[in-house]
């Protein structure tokens, strides 16, 4: 088998994986523009990995020379470990975005709501002495 792949077979198995796994980066879960996209090797070639489709991945460029020439389960750790930060940041954002339909204000502007009154009413307060305590 040749080493690198070119044109159409290239094409060809860039295509398909992104059928099978869609156009998400493989390790950073992110949607790859047109074009961008890499083939990455689960087992890598140099370990003795071939360009099985179940051995291949697809990975933005900088994900792909991140993961370089690591062992399949450094590999696989890195991708649990960036996986569970990104689904951290999307629930995060889809709670975002339900208070944002239900009308409620983020709690940082509301808190800062909150100081705002707060320091109105000591200047309120504190600005004059009672009429009796004159």
């Amino acid at each position: 088998m040749s080493k690198t792949i070119t044109g159409e077979r290239r094409r060809a198995i860039v295509e398909a994986l992104k059928a099978r796994d869609g156009g998400e980066c493989w390790l950073c879960c992110r949607v790859m523009r047109k074009g961008k996209a890499t083939i990455e090797h689960l087992l890598a070639r140099s370990l003795g990995g071939t360009y099985d489709l179940e051995n291949l991945v697809l990975c933005c460029g900088g994900c792909n020379r991140q993961l370089s020439n690591r062992p399949v389960a450094d590999k696989w750790k890195m991708r649990r470990k960036i996986h569970h930060k990104a689904q951290e940041e999307r629930l995060a954002q889809a709670a975002r975005d339900r208070r944002k339909s239900l009308g409620i204000r983020p709690k940082a502007i509301r808190l800062k709501a909150a100081d705002d009154s707060l320091a109105s009413s000591k200047t309120r307060s504190c600005g004059a002495l009672p009429a009796e305590a004159k």
